[in-house]
């Protein structure tokens, strides 16, 4: 499928340029389970600016967990990322309010934005003290992003995922409009199959699908189980958006990013 393959001009947005860090939250002690709302947090940070003109692309926490037990897992939409809130040796260390006894916990997720109107939270479990909460936002861009929900869906062998018939599906009209970015979100059962794009007469190199991640089985439907793949496009991008694929893969959801 993928021989004789012409490479796509590819570049990386810049998705740092522009972007700015609202600090939202200061000093807290959080015990047993709690969730904090951060877009109720942006909203009273930003004050007068309206946060629908903003996409997050980043979360920094600064925290420390009594005995390195606690948990926080970061909830944009429908994906998540969990990570440890570790303690510095002896549990002393936990009492100490000096800035450098707590840990940097860094989410990046300009692979995928989280839009204004999506859920915006982080997730607390355990005996957990925070210095502060920074959110890394970014003025929005006049692009579309749809998700496209394949729900787990398993594709054996070679299979195409005709996107501009899907976004038409979905209520999208794109004959003028320039591809931009898309996401998959896959998994393959032996982490040998592939995927690449094609738009209009050119291909891309096909990417590896890797294996179920966070130690869970193939056949679990948790977002944390899927790895992302990532093509990026610039200028002119017509013809057919197709996606190609080649292997044994379940694919949660494709996600494309569009300018009118």
């Amino acid at each position: 499928m993928f021989k004789n393959i012409l490479m796509i001009a590819v570049m990386a947005f810049s998705y740092g340029a522009f972007a700015k860090d609202i600090k939202v939250m200061g000093e807290k002690h959080s015990q047993g389970q709690e969730v904090l709302h951060l877009r109720t947090l942006a909203n009273k940070a930003l004050k007068n600016q309206n946060l629908r003109n903003f996409e997050l692309v980043g979360v920094t926490m600064k925290a420390k967990s009594l005995h390195g037990n606690g948990k926080a897992t970061l909830v944009v939409g429908n994906d998540q990322s969990q990570k440890n809130v570790d303690q510095f040796g002896d549990a002393i260390f936990f009492l100490v309010e000096a800035p450098w006894a707590y840990h940097t916990l860094r989410w990046n997720i300009s692979s995928m934005p989280g839009q204004a109107n999506e859920i915006w939270q982080i997730h607390l479990r355990g005996n957990i003290k925070i210095e502060e909460v920074k959110l890394k936002l970014r003025p929005r861009s006049n692009l579309t992003r749809v998700r496209i929900p394949m729900r787990g869906e398993l594709l054996a062998g070679e299979n195409t995922i005709k996107l501009r018939q899907e976004l038409k599906k979905m209520g999208y009209q794109t004959r003028r409009d320039q591809l931009r970015r898309v996401v998959m979100v896959a998994k393959s059962r032996r982490g040998r199959a592939s995927a690449g794009m094609q738009v209009g007469q050119n291909f891309s190199n096909a990417q590896t699908i890797g294996q179920s991640q966070n130690g869970l089985a193939f056949q679990s439907n948790l977002p944390k189980s899927y790895n992302r793949l990532a093509w990026n496009f610039r200028g002119r991008t017509p013809g057919a958006w197709q996606l190609h694929m080649k292997g044994r893969i379940k694919v949660k959801a494709v996600i494309v990013e569009f300018q009118e």
